[in-house]
């Protein structure tokens, strides 16, 4: 009993804990949106554009090309499918990624086509067609990463393999957004706008969609036992408070 009522209250405060971050993702993307959109940043875009534009070099383009393909989301989603193959990883957190990553990368789509934002008018390193403000690339590997994290955040309980793996998919999203400028494909707020957008897809689908197609879908056997396994996953902070209602 009391190892139950410790996990409950642990898992309650990770739930105060992501939905704090939740609101404040929000409000950051509204922020973020609004001072790009006015021109606010232009002069910030325009000084990180010319120092990552001062460290070109054969080497570093090839790694960026390389690099920005993590946030390709038929890739990112192929990736995310793949770990339900493995052992290890089946039914953990292959399927919430590959979601994600898809859910990022049309809903970024939706406001790219609200605002409306053209692509720099720099030296593009490759050619990439259509609007620039959010980046799809970086919005689509921002909600794949913050799934595994999450995923890490609510499991793990080896510290020292957990940080560096939160701190490794943390950097994932930021190493696909500066390729993306340094290619000159998008702005810097392009891609910070995007990483911000798809971590809230990935909080929204993991923690809110997730656990209510786990309940939703027990009646139908063969899907749950595809999606989920042969029983459900350990229930997230939120599944444990609304079971208390």
């Amino acid at each position: 009993m009391a190892a139950d009522e410790n996990k409950q209250a642990a898992n309650k405060q990770k739930t105060i804990a992501i939905s704090v971050i939740l609101s404040v993702l929000i409000v950051f993307f509204i922020v973020l949106c609004s001072l790009t959109l006015t021109g606010v940043l232009s002069g910030f875009e325009d000084s990180v554009y010319n120092s990552l534009a001062e460290l070109m070099n054969p080497v570093l383009t090839g790694f960026a090309r390389m690099l920005t393909f993590a946030g390709f989301f038929p890739i990112l989603i192929v990736a995310g499918l793949l770990l339900e193959v493995i052992p290890k990883t089946k039914h953990k957190f292959g399927f919430q990624a590959a979601l994600a990553a898809g859910a990022g990368y049309l809903i970024n789509y939706i406001f790219k086509v609200i605002f409306r934002r053209q692509r720099p008018e720099v030296n593009q390193i490759v050619s990439s067609t259509g609007l620039s403000f959010p980046s799809g690339h970086s919005a689509a590997a921002g909600a794949f990463f913050a799934t595994i994290i999450i995923y890490i955040i609510m499991n793990a309980r080896d510290k020292r393999v957990s940080i560096p793996a939160i701190i490794l998919c943390a950097l994932m999203p930021i190493i696909v957004a500066l390729s993306r400028v340094y290619l000159g494909v998008h702005y810097i707020t392009d891609t910070i706008t995007g990483i911000v957008l798809g971590t809230i897809i990935a909080i929204l689908i993991n923690l809110i969609l997730w656990p209510l197609l786990n309940r939703k879908l027990t009646k139908f056997t063969r899907v749950h036992k595809f999606l989920f396994g042969k029983s459900k996953d350990a229930p997230t902070p939120i599944e444990d408070e609304k079971s208390e209602d």
